[in-house]
């Protein structure tokens, strides 16, 4: 099964900020997707990635070809409309400072990959400051879209060039027997 477009994305942006903490000889945090790992008690670093509320809308394009670039994995094909996924991003850090240099890396990484193809004009963000979870270090949430059209292609299950072919009859249980097909 393939992954949904904004695990491609998300793993992207995962691989580029382990590599420039890396490369700065910076802790790297911990990735994890889904809301099932915002009550995990881990130490910080770590960031957390939420798929939250996705807007469909026209398509973004002229000609039939999506502006901006899409991001990586995508087939280039026909954009029947664009969905602007949207996603909240748990960014931690041991204190203000680790926080913030995650922050901005994760900003630019975001800014890198997908430019042209997301929304960080208007967008909101908030230092999480409740009592009970500062015990865990500092946090910082930012919620963005960005922009994955919906194409006009061809499913996996159904690549092109394969037409079904009568191969005989087939019989499940006690029904009545049927034509049998398989694809060539």
């Amino acid at each position: 099964m393939s992954s949904a477009p904004f695990e491609t994305v998300i793993a992207a942006v995962n691989a580029d900020i382990a590599a420039s903490i890396t490369a700065v000889n910076g802790d790297v945090p911990t990735f994890h997707t889904g809301p099932e790992f915002l009550n995990q008690q881990e130490s910080p670093p770590r960031i957390v990635w939420i798929p939250v509320e996705d807007t469909m809308r026209e398509t973004i394009g002229v000609g039939g070809r999506h502006l901006g670039t899409s991001p990586p994995g995508f087939y280039p094909g026909r954009s029947v409309c664009t969905s602007f996924d949207g996603l909240e991003v748990h960014v931690w850090g041991r204190d203000y400072g680790e926080t913030d240099a995650l922050k901005r890396q994760l900003i630019l990484s975001v800014h890198r990959l997908l430019v042209g193809s997301r929304e960080l004009v208007g967008t909101t963000a908030k230092w999480n400051n409740e009592s009970l979870d500062v015990r865990y270090g500092r946090e910082w949430v930012w919620t963005f879209q960005f922009h994955i059209p919906v194409i006009d292609a061809p499913y996996a299950y159904a690549p092109n060039a394969v037409l079904p072919q009568i191969t005989g009859t087939m019989q499940i249980g006690d029904a009545p027997e049927e034509v049998g097909c398989s694809g060539s």
